[in-house]
């Protein structure tokens, strides 16, 4: 999904607070979501949002629930 308003997105740092909370890199992060690294990357400089599933799986991450 494109971001219409990049201000408005949260994505962005939550993605990256979390992969610095777990101490991994972009490419691990994007290997543990079964996601590319490009798309990863694109979420982290707000080009692009997660998809719902992943956006729940970032939630779960950040909860500790898996």
């Amino acid at each position: 999904m494109l971001v219409a308003n990049p201000a408005a997105n949260p994505w962005p740092e939550r993605c990256k607070a979390l992969r610095k909370r777990l101490g991994i890199t972009q490419q691990t992060a994007a290997n543990r979501m079964r996601v590319t690294l490009r798309a990863w990357g694109k979420w982290e400089y707000a080009e692009q949002i997660p998809s719902p599933s992943i956006q729940l799986l970032i939630e779960l991450l950040e909860q500790e629930k898996i």
